[in-house]
């Protein structure tokens, strides 16, 4: 899916190739369904979280990975996967219509590209189309801006999570479409930001 202004959704796998007509490169996402994109997403948060930040020792891969309700998020850059997000409900923990969002990584020499906003969006669309009523987030400081101007909100103050601070932060599926959220969630099948 490709969010650029005067785009068409591109729901197809991404192509490998030249720019647009624009002269902008394509982003695309997609929801990871087979044995190769699950080995791309988990490669790319490997290098991440676990070569890069250290923030666990030998594996990120949790019981939610191999959960058949997780969706597993890639995010492409000319054909090739520089970004991932997971997603899973948490109804096991009592919290129908809730999901949770973590494991948002993008590649060290893609992190120029602005990715965390229009992945973002794909992600809240996805769980909107899976039914899910809200999202919550363990947000690192850094991101919280972000995550604020796509209408999230700040459910506790910062804390200790995996060595870094996060800030826990929700955002409403349920909302009026006048609220930014829902726009976002209404608006992911239209290009609606840059990808340089």
């Amino acid at each position: 899916m490709c969010f650029r202004p005067g785009c068409e959704p591109r729901h197809e796998p991404p192509s490998r190739g030249p720019t647009d007509a624009a002269g902008c490169d394509k982003v695309s996402f997609r929801i990871s369904t087979d044995v190769v994109d699950l080995v791309r997403h988990h490669a790319i948060r490997q290098a991440v979280f676990v070569r890069e930040q250290k923030l666990f020792a030998h594996s990120d891969h949790d019981v939610f990975d191999g959960a058949a309700s997780t969706v597993h998020i890639l995010a492409f850059f000319r054909g090739l996967p520089i970004g991932t997000v997971r997603l899973y409900p948490m109804d096991e923990f009592e919290c129908h219509g809730a999901w949770c969002c973590d494991r948002l990584a993008v590649v060290p020499e893609h992190r120029n590209k602005r990715l965390v906003t229009p992945l973002m969006r794909f992600a809240v669309a996805t769980v909107a189309e899976h039914g899910g009523s809200r999202i919550v987030s363990g947000v690192p400081l850094d991101k919280y801006s972000t995550f604020r101007r796509l209408g999230w909100t700040q459910q506790s103050s910062s804390g200790l999570h995996l060595g870094t601070r996060d800030v826990l932060m929700e955002t409403d599926l349920t909302v009026t479409s006048s609220e930014p959220v829902v726009a976002a969630v209404l608006s992911h099948d239209r290009c609606d930001c840059d990808c340089g």
